[in-house]
């Protein structure tokens, strides 16, 4: 099992080395903000029972996907 997990996030590492500067950037910042909006999320459905927030979340979420994914089909 932990072999198994050792070539996926080797795996990762490869893929995450072979992506232009760019992608590089926008993945890490990407990253940081999926890290962030997922914590304020769960304190905000459990904690402050505040449900627009998932919304905003849902959103955020598209578009990131769809970033990403023109930013991969289109370089600059």
């Amino acid at each position: 099992m932990l072999q198994e997990l050792n070539k996926k996030i080797r795996s990762l590492d490869l893929k995450f080395r072979g992506l232009d500067s760019t992608m590089k950037i926008l993945v890490v910042i990407y990253g940081a903000l999926f890290g962030f909006m997922t914590g304020y999320l769960i304190y905000k459905l459990f904690v402050a029972h505040d449900y627009f927030f998932l919304f905003i979340y849902i959103i955020f979420m598209i578009g990131m996907y769809i970033n990403l994914y023109f930013q991969k089909k289109y370089p600059m």
